[in-house]
């Protein structure tokens, strides 16, 4: 139905525009009146409506007579069809061709008649009766005297005897296309008036219509922005509007009546080419693919260039009004105007053609465009009279636009509408279903959790300590998973959910927080966290764990979004409110991205790689629980200046009674407190408890020491509590601590030194650490970790909580350390056979040459079982002194099969470590049976010797060495040699030993083995 109305419009546009330029081409104008003979008889009583004097006017050609001079003249006038340029009639030899005009109309009655007169091509003098009664310009065949000025203007007269004879002097420069080329309107002087004021007001309702059509969507697109159709359609309204003003009444002249032809053409012609220009964009704009965007630039470019010509002075137009014909002048504009027209409908038809939405309602505009052009073309070409048709046409082409334009935005906003339902609906959609999928993962996950704290207690067998570590991260990543399922569940609005427990709070727990933020702020960082928190700030009806989860979000994001600076955290009374504000001097925030941070999942966009971490929820989450603790949260934020973000709570009505309250009961605490500290106990607190495992705790509370040690002494564990770094550090290093508890509002590079010493003589398996906390939302915990950290446990203590997570520790402590004895144990039975199977050999071979060695041979073979039954009893760890008694014995036992060979032994005495059993043995035998064997001055060597805080054991031959190709082999365990990879194997299993091994072929090789030593 659209379509179909469409194109009636369109075909009744061009229809009326044919039937308006045949009316005028041919004067079958029902108001022509036909003038015969240069007379017209109007007698008949059709004086009381305006008539055209169109017909046979009296012409006297190369003469510029006035009535009087007519009368007088012996020559015969000639007649003359008018409306009509006078062409080939006028044969003058003058600078400036001239003629005279007369027609005689009879009217029934004598009074006050008037012409109006359009168009009169140029200089012109009008007589009624004799009477000069106006005129444009003044004709005169002298060039230097001739002036003009095109205008549609009125004359009035009386009749005489009822006639009225009108007598018209023209003059025009040019060489054709002069005379009276538009219809004359006759009528008594009131119709004339009312004709005349009557196209006036049809010309200012279209000016008028035109800049509020401009004005409308000019301010909807500065509302909207970015809207460069709308722009476009409004710039053309402007134009077209002043283009209106300049022709047909040319209404422009009321206000500036001195403007002159040149300067009115040049605004004429400056005013169209600039309405092609924007028509043209505007149609662009709406339909970029439908034209290579050069050529569009390159025919508008030829349109503006036509515009500069015609509307400033230069010599090229003054070369072309000077030495061409005003048809010349004519065609010009009309054929780069046309260009820009045949461009409009390629992009509207090919529009069309591919179907483009709603293109079919463009067919009415480009229809009216074309009927527009056609009429202002029509008019100059063929001297037509289009009436009021090329400004009717005008209209229906704004409107039409304008019409496209606001049905495209109601179709825009119906489905933005309609998207927005579905948003909605698909964001509820979202909720539900990561509530689901949250409640669902939150079981295997939990599930997860209890299996790797089974794992690490042991209660299922012993882990190795890679396998403990594996189980550690796991544990961690589960703990991360579960956070970021939590951000969803709070992210999803689902506040039917969410339980607040709203109690009177002080807000000094913000310096707690302040602090912990600065604790686990990156070294890297060049971030000061200033606290400008007042002691004296009123009490606030809140839920302290949303609370402190929503500013450790803020707090958080100031410091991701803050390289360098400082963030400063203040907070006052204002009314019924304590606001909060949390000030950083970062990158900043755009001022129309601002509303955008509070939406969930939303982060800023342009942003350094290293700050695009984070789900984007944390302003989202904070956001929703200050609102739901009755709070409000803003933001301010300027580029390259910073952020201001504040929190508005509501202050607690009763503040004051409870103000008092809390000052007595903490009196109270304090009293109690200092009772308690002073019961003859002082720090460091050393308490034995009847189990073996030892645990020191440092924190800078007294209370909380004391707590905490009475909860772990009830529970049997030995404790060393120290509520300052003083003497920490040699604790460790002289006393078995199995655990270590750590404040983190102990001193952050005490925490991270002690940390780094720790972890540099114990594995995290070997000597579990626990952070202290205030809050469980940490988001740097994967610096901690990295650090050696093994847990957090939040503050206040839970028994329960606290009790679990030690036993925990201590019992994966305990199940990774029976795990490497087993493992060494697994070596041990492994080469026990190997050492005894080539002994046997050794002692069979010599019993054959010298049956008393043999005999020698067999009391240190029954040295070494005394040593291997003595061993059994320790398990798989030997001291350094056993394992040596072992290598003697099987030394001495080889020196009495091989006398070449020389043993040279370099032991400091002092030495007490421990190492695995059977580790210096194989190496020996391997020297001997693989490096020494068939020289004859075979040596080895076996050095035990302190470096330090390490022991250092050398074993060297002179043999036959080994190639770098053959040691690699070794070293990555591709050569499966028995004698070398179980003791690399057992030596490597200790933590901070290293396994060294150097080789020269026909020189000799060299093992060094590096332990530390714990003693």
């Amino acid at each position: 139905m659209k379509t179909k109305w469409t194109i009636i419009i369109s075909i009744c546009m061009i229809a009326i525009t044919i039937t308006v330029f045949c009316i005028g081409l041919f004067s079958i104008d029902p108001s022509n009146k036909n003038v015969k003979k240069g007379v017209v008889d109007l007698t008949d009583g059709t004086v009381e409506k305006t008539i055209k004097l169109n017909g046979q006017w009296e012409f006297y050609a190369d003469e510029l007579l006035t009535p009087t001079q007519i009368a007088k003249t012996s020559s015969s006038p000639t007649l003359i069809h008018v409306p009509g340029s006078w062409e080939s009639q006028v044969n003058s030899k003058n600078e400036v061709e001239v003629g005279t005009y007369r027609v005689v109309v009879k009217v029934p009655i004598d009074g006050n008649y008037g012409i109006r007169i359009k168009s009169i091509r140029h200089a012109n003098k009008v007589f009624m009766n004799g009477i000069e009664v106006g005129g444009m310009g003044n004709p005169t065949t002298q060039l230097s005297e001739y002036s003009f000025f095109e205008k549609k203007f009125n004359t009035f007269g009386k009749s005489s005897n009822g006639e009225i004879e009108i007598v018209i002097q023209v003059a025009h420069r040019y060489k054709s296309n002069g005379g009276i080329v538009r219809p004359i309107v006759f009528g008594s002087a009131e119709d004339i008036s009312i004709y005349t004021g009557r196209t006036i007001l049809f010309d200012g309702v279209i000016i008028a219509g035109s800049f509020l059509i401009g004005l409308i969507f000019l301010l909807i697109n500065i509302i909207r922005k970015r809207a460069a159709a709308d722009l476009y359609f409004a710039l053309y309204c402007f134009a077209q509007g002043i283009s209106t003003a300049t022709q047909n009444e040319k209404l422009i002249l009321i206000y500036a009546p001195e403007m002159g032809n040149r300067l009115l053409w040049q605004w004429q012609y400056l005013s169209l080419h600039l309405a092609v220009i924007f028509l043209t964009l505007f149609f662009f704009q709406v339909y970029k693919d439908s034209v290579k965007k050069h050529v569009m630039w390159i025919i508008t470019g030829m349109v503006c260039l036509a515009a500069v010509i015609y509307s400033i002075e230069n010599p090229i137009v003054k070369w072309i009004y000077k030495d061409f014909p005003p048809v010349v002048v004519q065609i010009i504009p009309i054929i780069t105007m046309g260009s820009a027209l045949l461009l409009t409908v390629f992009i509207i038809v090919k529009a069309i053609i591919r179907k483009k939405n709603d293109t079919i309602i463009l067919l009415v505009s480009v229809t009216a465009f074309i009927c527009y052009a056609a009429s202002l073309g029509l008019e100059l070409l063929f001297e037509v009279d289009m009436r009021h048709w090329p400004i009717i046409a005008q209209l229906v082409l704004m409107i039409s636009i304008a019409f496209f334009i606001s049905y495209r935005n109601e179709k825009a906003n119906k489905q933005v509408n309609r998207l927005t339902q579905e948003l909605l609906l698909q964001n509820e959609i979202k909720d539900e279903l990561i509530v689901k999928i949250s409640q669902e993962m939150n079981k295997p996950l939990s599930e997860l959790l209890d299996s790797s704290k089974v794992l690490m207690d042991g209660k299922v067998g012993p882990l190795k300590a890679k396998q403990q570590e594996a189980v550690i991260s796991m544990s961690a990543g589960v703990n991360k998973l579960r956070r970021i399922i939590d951000d969803f569940l709070h992210a999803s609005k689902v506040k039917g959910q969410m339980q607040f427990a709203m109690t009177p709070i002080s807000l000094h727990m913000l310096n707690e927080l302040i602090y912990e933020v600065s604790f686990f702020v990156k070294e890297t960082d060049k971030v000061k966290i200033k606290n400008n928190i007042p002691l004296d700030l009123p009490i606030i009806m809140t839920d302290e764990k949303r609370l402190k989860q929503a500013l450790t979000n803020i707090l958080h994001n100031a410091v991701k979004y803050t390289e360098a600076g400082e963030i400063s955290v203040n907070a006052y009374e204002n009314g019924k409110f304590v606001d909060i504000t949390i000030k950083d001097t970062g990158i900043g925030i755009e001022k129309h991205r601002l509303q955008k941070v509070f939406d969930t999942f939303y982060q800023i966009p342009n942003v350094p790689q290293n700050q695009k971490d984070g789900l984007g929820v944390g302003l989202s989450i904070a956001q929703q629980y200050i609102k739901l603790m009755n709070g409000n949260i803003s933001i301010e934020s300027q580029i390259g200046k910073g952020t201001t973000v504040t929190i508005s709570l509501p202050i607690y009505e009763g503040y004051f009674v409870a103000k008092d309250a809390m000052g007595q009961t903490a009196a109270a605490t304090d009293l109690v407190q200092e009772s308690v500290v002073k019961a003859d106990m002082e720090f460091p607190l050393l308490v034995e408890g009847k189990k073996e495992e030892t645990i020191l705790i440092i924190d800078h509370d007294k209370n909380d020491l004391l707590k905490m040690t009475d909860l772990l002494v009830g529970n049997g564990y030995n404790v060393c509590a120290y509520n300052g770094r003083e003497g920490v550090q040699d604790l460790i290093s002289t006393k078995r601590v199995d655990l270590i508890i750590i404040d983190v509002h102990m001193p952050k590079n005490f925490i991270l030194v002690l940390t780094e010493e720790i972890r540099k003589l114990f594995q995290i398996t070997e000597l579990p650490i626990i952070l202290l906390s205030r809050t469980d939302r940490l988001d740097d915990v994967g610096m901690l970790f990295k650090k050696g950290i093994n847990a957090i446990i939040r503050k206040p203590i839970m028994k329960e909580e606290f009790i679990s997570q030690i036993q925990s520790l201590l019992a994966m402590k305990e199940a990774v350390e029976w795990s490497v004895k087993q493992e060494l144990m697994y070596y041990y039975a492994q080469i026990t056979p190997h050492f005894l199977y080539n002994t046997l050999n050794s002692i069979i071979g010599l019993s054959y040459e010298d049956a008393a060695k043999s005999r020698e041979a067999l009391e240190y073979l029954s040295v070494y079982f005394r040593a291997k039954l003595d061993f059994q009893k320790q398990l798989s760890i030997v001291s350094i002194e056993e394992e040596m008694e072992l290598v003697e014995a099987y030394l001495a036992i080889e020196q009495l099969r091989f006398k070449e060979l020389r043993v040279e032994l370099d032991i400091d005495e002092s030495v007490a470590i421990k190492i695995p059993s059977m580790t210096l043995q194989p190496l020996v035998e391997n020297a001997i049976h693989h490096g020494l064997v068939n020289k004859n001055d075979a040596k080895i060597i076996i050095s035990i010797q302190r470096v330090g805080e390490y022991v250092q054991i050398v074993v060297e031959d002179n043999g036959v060495g080994m190639s770098n190709e053959q040691q690699q082999q070794l070293l990555k365990g591709q050569n499966q040699r028995l004698g070398f990879q179980n003791p690399f194997k057992k030596i490597m299993l200790m933590h901070n030993s290293k396994f060294e091994l150097y080789s020269t072929p026909g020189e000799g090789t060299r093992i060094v083995m590096i332990v530390r030593d714990k003693q």
